[in-house]
């Protein structure tokens, strides 16, 4: 077998109880996101202490002083507890090199190449470099439990999934792991921004409505479901064509890594319960004509992360924790 990119095991979950030991450090995560840069501070046990947010502007220069404000503030904030801080970590997008903590190409914060240990040395602490929805899936496995594979299926600007399994991120041999948003479902359909025709992505994400519905509001997810409810066919058949491009994703994940827990999340996630009885039928109807894809009963692996606060945060200081660095 081919060795695999595998990242630091998870520690225990929120509910453990915390130790007079544990209470002594903290780490801070930070989400860093097209809009707000979310960050946290958890002591061992990944309780959450403290919390800030600042809104994200593009460049270089803006990232450098959100991060300095979050970890400042995050810092004094573990002071007044009593913390000390041991680690710091990063969920960003782009193209994430792990080993090096550094980023490149991400478009969406006008940034070409970061390189986070660098800029954060004078901190003296160690820095944890994740992908945005890897981090997202580690906060996930330890919200839905640890035990077996958990994989979170982030439906934002993109649609890509993040894997942990047994308690251990899975980034792949090139760090393309998750990466179902780029799978091809129809090669006479919309060139995806890959490069290739009929990707997931096209139809079942942020961007891929926000194209093919046209619209010029503020959220486009939001008018095409609104519309859809009015009775606008158009808007209806391309809000179909989202419902039946998730419910293949969520297909494909099960069937790749049979995991206990499908979590959903991501902003087009926030559309609630009309986009979650939309995946379900779904599925429903899958199952319906095929017997093998009724025996894995993928609707009970299906659970969302809506109601779960900083999640990419959390998941990017538990995967920086001491702890889960030695056991890397």
């Amino acid at each position: 077998m081919v060795s695999q990119n595998v990242g630091p095991e998870i520690p225990a979950g929120p509910m453990q109880q915390t130790t007079q030991k544990a209470a002594r450090q903290a780490t801070i995560g930070i989400d860093i996101g097209g809009t707000t840069m979310d960050a946290v501070a958890i002591n061992e046990a990944g309780k959450i202490i403290a919390s800030d947010v600042v809104h994200t502007h593009k460049g270089t220069d803006a990232l450098q002083s959100g991060l300095r404000r979050l970890i400042d503030s995050l810092r004094e904030s573990c002071s007044l507890a009593s913390l000390t801080v041991a680690g710091i970590g990063i969920g960003v997008p782009g193209k994430v090199n792990h080993a090096k903590g550094s980023i490149s190409d991400a478009l969406n914060l006008g940034v070409n190449f970061f390189d986070f240990r660098k800029f954060l040395d004078s901190y003296r602490v160690p820095v944890n470099v994740e992908n945005d929805v890897n981090a997202a899936a580690v906060a996930a496995a330890q919200t839905f439990g640890k035990k077996g594979t958990v994989v979170f299926l982030n439906m934002g600007t993109g649609l890509a999934s993040g894997v942990v399994i047994n308690g251990r991120i899975d980034r792949g041999i090139s760090g393309a792991a998750g990466e179902i948003g780029h799978i091809p479902m129809d090669p006479q359909a919309l060139r995806c921004t890959c490069g290739q025709r009929g990707c997931l992505e096209t139809i079942a994400s942020g961007s891929g409505i926000a194209r093919r519905w046209g619209t010029h509001a503020k959220y486009p997810v939001k008018d095409l479901f609104d519309h859809a409810a009015q009775g606008d066919v158009t808007a209806q058949h391309i809000q179909y064509d989202l419902f039946w491009g998730a419910a293949r994703a969520i297909q494909l994940i099960a069937q790749t890594f049979d995991p206990a827990i499908i979590a959903l999340g991501g902003g087009v996630s926030n559309m609630g319960e009309p986009l979650l009885k939309g995946i379900l039928t779904e599925l429903d109807r899958f199952s319906s004509e095929s017997a093998f894809i009724r025996s894995l009963n993928i609707p009970e692996r299906l659970t969302t992360t809506t109601h779960l606060q900083h999640l990419g945060a959390l998941g990017a200081g538990v995967a920086a924790q001491p702890q889960t660095q030695l056991n890397a």
